[in-house]
């Protein structure tokens, strides 16, 4: 299944490409290191969220892009699971199409003639802080909520649909050395601006949240 998915990569503005099933467990995945396996599930966890309503909503979708500010997520079912791939902008999505058709009638050959049933891995352990809560809660519930999700909006600007689980591991290291207290706010944000590889960006994702600070 790799094979496939590598050769699904070499379409010009594709970054990686993964297979999940129903129950939104990675099969395969083809993706550059900087994206690891608890990125991809946050990814999954996200579609399963938007595309189960699209499913109602239409009867059935065949092709579903998800354009973000910096990136697209282009999606394809295929016997009852999921072909995903994280694209460029600039993407041509005429021979991203042609590209999936064919790896598509490979993957549907590969579960015809395969017996494997795929086990989930392990959940990363989240870190936590603060009372034991973890760096999810932490960012959903917790009383630095309101200026954590206000960084990941604005993260989300920058970096596109990759935000929410970068923040979540930027959130996750930042409670290994620190307290969740406003004042250890900014050690947070210069671990998040780290994550964007564009120094002028960073500049202006760090004035954005500078009032959460």
């Amino acid at each position: 299944m790799e094979e496939i998915l590598m050769q699904l990569n070499t379409v010009s503005g594709t970054i990686g490409s993964m297979v999940c099933d129903s129950r939104g467990h990675i099969l395969a995945h083809a993706f550059p290191s900087l994206y690891d396996s608890n990125m991809l599930k946050g990814v999954v966890a996200v579609l399963s969220e938007n595309y189960s309503g699209l499913e109602e909503i239409t009867g059935g979708v065949k092709l579903t892009d998800f354009r973000y500010r910096n990136g697209r997520i282009i999606v394809k079912p295929v016997d009852g699971s999921w072909l995903v791939l994280l694209c460029e902008n600039s993407v041509n999505l005429q021979l991203i199409s042609i590209s999936l058709n064919v790896a598509i009638k490979k993957l549907e050959q590969h579960f015809a003639t395969s017996d494997t049933v795929a086990t989930p891995a392990k959940p990363k352990k989240q870190t936590s802080g603060g009372g034991g809560i973890s760096a999810q809660q932490l960012i959903e519930e917790g009383l630095l909520s309101e200026q954590l999700q206000g960084m990941q909006a604005a993260l989300a600007k920058y970096i596109g649909p990759m935000a929410k689980i970068i923040f979540l591991e930027c959130v996750e290291k930042w409670l290994q050395s620190h307290q969740p207290v406003n004042d250890s706010l900014p050690y947070l944000v210069d671990i998040v601006v780290k994550e964007i590889n564009d120094s002028t960006k960073a500049a202006e994702f760090h004035h954005k949240v500078s009032h959460f600070l």
